[in-house]
């Protein structure tokens, strides 16, 4: 009896044993990696996270469950990424384990806008848990043509973002595969790449200083699904330290979730599905948990300059560069020995500063602006001065911090950065 509900579960899973590689997870707004390689980096700094998705459908023992660990960081200044991703799938005694690694490209449009592609490499590892089964169940030749069997594949993805829209595009699947027919014998299906793919749009709504929601609308197609699906998920983030939302996939359910960032170095984020009678086989409730840590500082973004000359269609002209006021001014002040309690207080080192405000409320409007432009703003305190600084650099380094406000001066708006140093 054990033997044929085996036999009735692979029957029931060959063909769409593609589907247990395509990640389920509803964490996209954090780590949209799992979706698209083209997406490895774009946090600015290095991440690894750690995803868990179960579901329970019906009485099986061993429900479908995927687990996926997550690797990537930009280098170059952010111009270049790399990511690796190892994910296992297991339902009943059939186990998928596949591996990935990214290499990603960014090419600059201006100042806002941009294009990153994404190339993942790897291979699919299918086994059968061998456990629960006898010598005889695992003679079957079914089971042992499912066993133990390799398969390479390629992915391949795209990323375009201006201001603070986002629209993606991924191919999961771009080699070909067999599958395992009724007799145990592998067929090789027609290879049509074009049959698994992810359109995706985001944005980014600024709504006050210290929330920011994040709209997302994903569009499936999977070849062992007859039809295309879609998912709506939003996300509203306070103070990029905690974060509430809701998600509804087509044909599977409504999802809420939760999350926050401690020392803005771990987060943690769970969801849950809600139970559903009107879906077959996906009607009961799942959790999904996504583990999240943060490494090193944030990567800036170059700033690029016009040369005194450039080449345009094989003619030599002159370009005038912007007029920049060379005299950097620089304000020092020593820090307090006992300042006052505040969160904000700044440090010793040398800011790069590009606001300074006597109320924290005009600081925090202002930090949303100078991040809508693409740089990573701060607010920081001093007891001194009495004053919220604005500031997107800090660093021990007199010299370099002066070169970066020469960089930054070049760019509209900034033209009067400066740099407050704050000594022993």
């Amino acid at each position: 009896m054990k033997k044929i509900y085996i036999l009735f579960l692979f029957l029931g899973l060959s063909y769409s044993v593609q589907a247990q590689n395509m990640p389920p997870y509803v964490h996209s707004f954090s780590n949209m990696y799992l979706e698209n390689g083209a997406a490895a980096g774009m946090n600015g700094y290095p991440v690894i996270f750690l995803s868990f998705h179960r579901q329970q459908i019906g009485h099986i023992e061993t429900p479908p469950a995927h687990a996926s660990f997550a690797f990537h960081t930009p280098f170059r200044q952010r111009q270049y990424a790399f990511g690796t991703n190892i994910s296992y799938f297991r339902q009943g005694v059939q186990q998928t384990t596949n591996a990935y690694i990214t290499f990603a490209r960014r090419l600059d449009f201006g100042k806002e806008s941009f294009l990153q592609v994404g190339i993942s490499g790897g291979f699919f590892y299918n086994s059968i848990y061998t456990a629960d089964l006898t010598p005889d169940e695992l003679a079957d030749p079914i089971l042992a043509a499912m066993n133990k069997t390799y398969r390479a594949d390629v992915r391949i993805g795209a990323i375009y973002q201006y201001k603070n829209l986002q629209l993606g595009l991924s191919l999961p699947r771009l080699a070909p595969y067999s599958t395992v027919g009724s007799d145990g014998q592998r067929l090789q299906r027609t290879f049509k790449p074009l049959e698994n793919y992810t359109l995706s749009a985001a944005y980014r709504i600024n709504a006050t200083p210290d929330v920011v929601i994040h709209p997302m609308v994903l569009y499936r197609k999977y070849e062992y699904q007859k039809d295309p699906f879609f998912e709506v998920n939003a996300v509203v983030n306070y103070k990029d330290g905690y974060w509430v939302g809701g998600a509804y996939r087509q044909d599977y359910g409504m999802f809420f979730m939760a999350g926050f960032k401690a020392f803005n170095k771990v987060s943690f984020g769970y969801a849950y599905k809600l139970a559903n009678n009107n879906v077959s086989n996906y009607g009961n409730p799942a959790h999904e948990i996504q583990f999240g840590i943060h490494l090193g500082k944030k990567q800036e973004q170059p700033i690029r300059t016009l040369p005194a000359f450039t080449q345009l269609n094989n003619r030599t002209i002159r370009v005038t560069p912007p007029k920049i006021d060379t005299s950097i001014r620089i304000e020092i002040v020593r820090k307090m020995l006992a300042p006052p309690p505040n969160p904000l207080e700044m440090e010793i080192g040398n800011y790069l500063i590009v606001g300074a405000f006597r109320y924290e409320q005009n600081a925090r409007k202002y930090m949303a602006t100078v991040i809508a432009s693409g740089h990573d703003a701060k607010i920081g305190f001093n007891s001194n001065r009495q004053f919220h600084y604005v500031y997107i650099y800090v660093g021990n380094n007199l010299e370099e911090v002066r070169e970066r406000v020469r960089q930054i001066r070049t760019e509209k708006g900034y033209e009067n950065a400066w740099i407050f140093r704050i000594t022993e």
